[in-house]
């Protein structure tokens, strides 16, 4: 049996947060449903699944779930105290004693879903476990692997590292960790230690990439400069700041609308600062939409530039935005922040980036970009050529897979 057809039939355990269940981790779906294309057997394994599917292209993932209630969490852990008493015993120890306040109660919190969950790679012939985030669901990795012996790693964003839960000692266990950015590699070898960086793999996010680039043509029929913005209603994302660069562009007199995609805890707050004198209703929050359709908005050139303004905020940075990945991928062109792991995506004259927290540069950027033709269409080009050579979904899934043996 050839060494490809080995690794595409793998059965591998996917664990999320929630996805593909509820509205959070959009951009996990597409990669899960990639290693479901190269073969993989997968089995997600989301620690507090919502409800409900929003996502349509969940649905294929949703039926390959395991949702756990109260019965089968009760007949895990006891399945697990028959079998294994003292390894159960001293595996809650270790992620109690382990990992400092709150991540110890969180990780005592997960512990029976986590034997739910090894249970279940035994009865399913688990392979390989593959946890999203370095927090909990790396957590239950971890104890699936330990109590099964199935091998496992986990990938880590940003927010998920400077919570170090417990990271080196997962590191030292994991087969391998995947950072999605250089600039998160850097930080789990810091917080890790120097001795375990073979361990830490760069491997980026991916986004589905087009066969060819498509030359933006602005206006698409319309008078007003469209620009959108998408992403989590919080202050990390920068969206006042935005609002703020609008008011400016009122204030020149420039014809504009702006689409602020998501949901999230500040909607009241920008909602208020939209409303303002001056906006004219030219800035509107539309909510959160399913990914297929913020895919196909930008697919049909609905918005004439993506502004994405995230900011640093005590303990917290940007990644690596997807939805600025999907907007380069598709020909859209971008303006966006030096902040976090931005530059990593967007720098190289694929996007214009302006210094975080700058309404005016921001504005000005926004209007340089919609008045220059041929700026619009070198960065769009640039864009998708670095998206298609860095971040192409179906090869960086397939790097992933082929780590995990």
């Amino acid at each position: 049996m050839s060494v490809e057809k080995k690794k595409s039939m793998r059965k591998v355990m996917y664990i999320t947060v929630s996805a593909p269940f509820g509205r959070a981790e959009t951009f996990l779906i597409p990669e899960m449903l990639a290693l479901l294309r190269l073969g993989v057997k997968l089995a997600v394994a989301p620690v507090r699944p919502a409800r409900r599917v929003f996502h349509a292209e969940g649905r294929a993932l949703a039926v390959r779930s395991l949702r756990a209630g109260w019965l089968a969490l009760a007949g895990a852990v006891f399945f697990w105290l028959v079998r294994a008493p003292a390894r159960v015993l001293r595996l809650l120890a270790e992620v109690f004693c382990g990992a400092g306040w709150p991540n110890n109660v969180k990780n005592v919190l997960v512990f029976p879903k986590a034997l739910f969950m090894a249970r279940r790679s035994l009865a399913l012939q688990v392979e390989h476990i593959h946890a999203h985030w370095a927090s909990t669901p790396s957590t239950c990795a971890m104890i699936v692997s330990k109590l099964t012996g199935v091998p496992w790693s986990f990938t880590a964003h940003r927010w998920d590292i400077e919570c170090n839960n417990m990271l080196a000692g997962k590191v030292r266990s994991a087969l391998f960790v995947r950072a999605i950015s250089r600039r998160g590699r850097g930080r789990i070898a810091g917080l890790a230690g120097d001795a375990l960086c073979s361990r830490i793999v760069h491997i980026p996010m991916g986004v589905e990439v087009p066969g060819s680039w498509t030359a933006v043509q602005r206006g698409n029929g319309r008078d007003a400069i469209a620009i959108a913005a998408a992403g989590r209603l919080v202050e990390l994302k920068g969206h006042r700041y935005l609002i703020r660069a609008c008011r400016l562009l009122a204030g020149w007199g420039i014809n504009f609308n702006c689409t602020i995609i998501g949901e999230g805890p500040l909607r009241a707050e920008l909602e208020r600062l939209a409303g303002e004198p001056g906006l004219g209703g030219r800035v509107w929050l539309a909510g959160e939409l399913p990914h297929e359709r913020l895919i196909g908005l930008l697919r049909e050139r609905a918005f004439d530039l993506l502004v994405h303004p995230s900011i640093t905020v005590p303990g917290g940075e940007e990644g690596v935005p997807v939805v600025v990945m999907e907007a380069m991928a598709r020909g859209v062109p971008v303006v966006t922040t030096a902040t976090g792991g931005i530059p990593e995506l967007a720098g190289g004259g694929a996007a214009l980036l302006v210094p975080p927290r700058d309404p005016a540069a921001l504005a000005l950027a926004i209007l340089r970009l919609a008045a220059d033709e041929a700026l619009a269409a070198f960065l769009s080009r640039r864009a998708y050529e670095k998206v298609r050579a860095e971040y192409n979904l179906e090869r960086n899934s397939a790097r992933l897979l082929e780590l995990m043996g």
